[in-house]
């Protein structure tokens, strides 16, 4: 019978030979054997993120939001998938999306709102205007 750390090592093995897919099996089964072994998590985090990256960059944009959605339930706390889902959202138009997950990047990271805007590239009028 295979124990959680059986599983957490093979995981890491298919982690290292970009087998994003076995190793999320891995990690998972892992945690279904030891749901308090947070560094099963930590690497489905890890895992799902890095399978996010590739889908993005092989097109697969409704994947890569699910990988990275997936990774936002293992590490709620971690601006980096909101920022990667929220550049897919600006890329694909959901405009809903691209105000949820940048607020939670702004939240989390607690940026200040005008250096978030220059760090992503969007145009800031500082000016006061007339009502």
């Amino acid at each position: 019978m295979m124990d959680a750390q059986e599983c957490l090592r093979r995981g890491e093995e298919c982690f290292d030979k970009d087998d994003f897919d076995q190793a999320i099996v891995e990690f998972t089964e892992a945690v279904r054997l030891d749901p308090n072994l947070a560094v099963a998590k930590s690497h489905l985090y890890t895992a799902y993120y890095n399978r996010g990256v590739t889908n993005f960059q092989n097109g697969e944009n409704d994947q890569a939001v699910a990988d990275f959605s997936e990774a936002i339930r293992f590490k709620p706390d971690n601006a980096a998938a909101y920022d990667a889902r929220g550049m897919i959202h600006n890329e694909t138009g959901n405009f809903d999306g691209i105000i949820e997950d940048f607020t939670e990047v702004i939240r989390i990271a607690q940026l200040p709102m005008l250096i978030f805007c220059v760090a992503m590239g969007i145009e800031v009028n500082t000016r006061p205007t007339m009502p």
